[in-house]
């Protein structure tokens, strides 16, 4: 690894200080738990004139429902430690909380940021596929003003949605109606502790006791983090059984090449989807209140 280039470091207190920086120096970038942009740098790959740490921007650190009922909004800065410790995402979004405790280590969680995750987009992001299946939306400050950009258009395609001087500020998940459960499976790299294969689901259960809303995604098989909608319309209007959700599960990543590396060929990674897809449903189902003989 390089010795990374003679930089600037600033530590602004307000999110307003923060995007005059960014736009007062082009080529600057945002330091959030620095997972993946510091091993960046010293590799070379990232050069910023300017370091711009979010750490002491106190509004981009809280937990709370905000704004309209059924709405849980996590500040960027929050920690995976912190998810993991939160009672209410412990109650409406075990998907998320599973999903945290899945990444790295102690260590690592206690540095990663929930909105660093995210706008690094990277293709084995565990954080992504949740956002993907719980359909988050997530909230930017820029110059110009704030936004809001679902997670399938943060993470999809092959360049990034956020501008040079725009800032994740809260990444916003729909609380669950009742009868609604989420589960994370991941198959982890031992090496780099990224997914080789993670699948978040997401399910509803109707009074008739099937399952109405279906949502699945899975990451570090596609290139990106990707919804498996095949497996959503396989599964939706469905009694679920064991048979069905392994009946779904072969629907996963159909017509998809899954990537081929040095941690996995693409036929492993297709097989550890169909088993994961399953898995995932089954713990979703059964978090919705579904029982299974």
């Amino acid at each position: 690894m390089s010795i990374p280039p003679t930089l600037d470091y600033v530590a602004p207190g307000s999110l307003p200080e923060a995007l005059a920086l960014l736009s007062d120096h082009p080529g600057a970038l945002v330091l959030a738990g620095g997972h993946d942009l510091i091993p960046g740098m010293k590799a070379g790959r990232a050069s910023p004139p300017v370091l711009v740490d979010l750490r002491r921007i106190a509004s981009l650190h809280s937990v709370a429902h905000k704004r309209a009922p059924g709405r849980l909004w996590i500040g960027a800065m929050v920690t995976l430690s912190e998810i993991l410790a939160d009672q209410d995402v412990r109650d409406d979004l075990p998907a998320l909380q599973q999903a945290a405790d899945a990444v790295g280590d102690a260590q690592v969680r206690n540095r990663t940021t929930l909105g660093g995750n995210l706008a690094s987009r990277h293709p084995a992001s565990d954080m992504a596929a949740v956002a993907l299946a719980l359909e988050a939306v997530v909230h930017t400050a820029r110059p110009s003003g704030t936004r809001a950009i679902t997670a399938a258009e943060l993470l999809g395609g092959r360049e990034t949605a956020l501008e040079p001087a725009e800032i994740i500020t809260w990444v916003e998940f729909p609380v669950p109606e009742a009868m609604t459960g989420s589960a994370y499976e991941k198959h982890t790299n031992p090496a780099t502790c990224y997914p080789i294969c993670g699948v978040a689901a997401s399910v509803m259960r109707t009074s008739e006791d099937t399952i109405g809303e279906c949502r699945v995604a899975a990451t570090g098989v596609f290139g990106r983090p990707s919804r498996l909608s095949e497996v959503e319309a396989a599964v939706e209007g469905t009694v679920p059984t064991g048979a069905s959700m392994r009946h779904a599960s072969r629907h996963a990543g159909v017509g998809v090449a899954a990537v081929s590396d040095l941690s996995a060929s693409g036929e492993y990674r297709s097989h550890l989807l169909a088993v994961l897809v399953e898995r995932a449903l089954l713990r979703a189902a059964q978090d919705a209140g579904f029982r299974f003989q």
